[in-house]
């Protein structure tokens, strides 16, 4: 979804996959041949430019035919790995469950997605870093969320939702979502008088 030249861990996780092969003996130009492609959402934002970016992303991958896709972050896997039917895809990065958000016919349950997709949720532990901040700060009583209005920021926000109030040790007072800095900076000043944790779930796409 995000471009490697500007974000350190989808490098990384070019990074690994070159290492994953490498450990299991095979080097990259010799035993196989990588290409990386990029969404680039933070300059392709609405559906219709994400849309077309993955038009072209996709057009590139039947022209070739590889062996197989690994996408990276949620865009990735909802705009290009869930449109293919014919080559095995892996999927890492996904924050939200995509069982439930994308609602696709391809992923039959998040244990086992079955058809030809498999890979990896990444679960956002939300109580344990509360009581996390709780401990750090025993008077603390009350947080609030921001976040960007990235795909990720938002699916964070929506699976935060989903968790029952009473179990979190702190009150959930407000949320915030922009890609602005300076709204953020305003309704972070606004924000010290009121609550006592900022949790802040994503900010990939403020400038």
């Amino acid at each position: 979804s995000y471009d490697p030249g500007r974000f350190a861990w989808s490098r990384d996780v070019i990074g690994g996959i070159v290492q994953g092969f490498a450990d299991s003996g095979l080097k990259q130009g010799v035993d196989y041949q990588m290409v990386s492609k990029t969404m680039a959402v933070l300059t392709h934002k609405t559906p219709k430019q994400m849309e077309a970016r993955a038009n072209q992303i996709l057009a590139d991958i039947r022209d070739r035919k590889p062996d197989l896709v690994i996408t990276a972050d949620d865009d990735a896997l909802k705009w290009v790995g869930l449109k293919l039917d014919d080559m095995p895809v892996v999927f890492n990065g996904v924050n939200g469950d995509p069982g439930r958000y994308l609602s696709s016919d391809k992923i039959d349950s998040l244990k086992k997605p079955g058809h030809n997709l498999t890979g990896v949720y990444q679960t956002t532990y939300y109580k344990q870093s509360l009581l996390l901040a709780k401990k750090l700060v025993p008077s603390a009583r009350t947080f609030a969320t921001i976040t960007d209005k990235t795909t990720t920021g938002k699916t964070l926000l929506n699976n935060l939702e989903t968790v029952d109030d009473a179990s979190l040790p702190l009150k959930w007072k407000e949320s915030f979502v922009s890609d602005q800095f300076s709204q953020w900076e305003e309704k972070i000043k606004a924000w010290q008088d009121q609550v006592d944790v900022v949790f802040l779930l994503c900010a990939n796409a403020v400038l």
